[in-house]
């Protein structure tokens, strides 16, 4: 079946299941208890929402008779999925205060939420493209030379600059070189 992205997506629900676990919780709702960092009463719709998330989950997991049995309901139920995931990306966001990234976790986006259309390994692609752009240009503004986009001897600097076995101009990773990491994928 596959994750709620479709058939092949992995499926996050078995890890988040057991590091909830290995926590030492109970279950699901014992973990939230413990690791939700808002207010946990009536007035907190958040708090009221994860955990009947939770407790439905929970639910779900007792009805279970086997450990086969609990996985195959981790690896194939979408609600199990959304939910768990809904879990960890709120326990993300309270931790490192990153919305986007939060976003990011969940198995299904509201209409509205700002998610790329771009597949992952094209958006980190152009993402570490722009950072290497960027650190470049700070470069040549911190040496004095040239504008914007800098010249020959802005680009001679950056060569004396760039980490040793990393060509200059956005070789990355990938190690692309020559026209400043603007090749295609490989």
């Amino acid at each position: 079946m596959g994750g709620p992205a479709g058939p092949g997506s992995p499926s996050a629900a078995p890890e988040i299941f057991r590091s909830c676990r290995s926590s030492g919780s109970a279950n699901i709702r014992d973990w939230l208890h413990r690791h939700y960092a808002g207010a946990k009463d009536e007035n907190n719709p958040k708090w009221n929402d994860l955990w009947n998330a939770a407790t439905e989950i929970d639910f779900a997991v007792a009805r279970c008779s086997s450990a086969a049995e609990l996985n195959q309901l981790l690896v194939s139920n979408d609600g199990i999925e959304i939910k768990l995931r809904r879990m960890a990306a709120e326990e993300y966001r309270a931790r490192t205060g990153d919305l986007v990234g939060a976003n990011q976790m969940l198995a299904v986006k509201a209409p509205g939420v700002g998610v790329d259309l771009a597949p992952g390994w094209l958006v980190s692609e152009v993402t570490q493209y722009s950072k290497v752009e960027h650190q470049r240009q700070e470069r040549v503004k911190a040496s004095g030379r040239g504008g914007r986009r800098g010249g020959r001897a802005a680009g001679q600097a950056n060569q004396q600059q760039a980490p040793q076995g990393e060509q200059a101009g956005g070789a990355g990773e990938r190690g692309r070189g020559g026209r400043g990491g603007r090749g295609g994928r490989k």
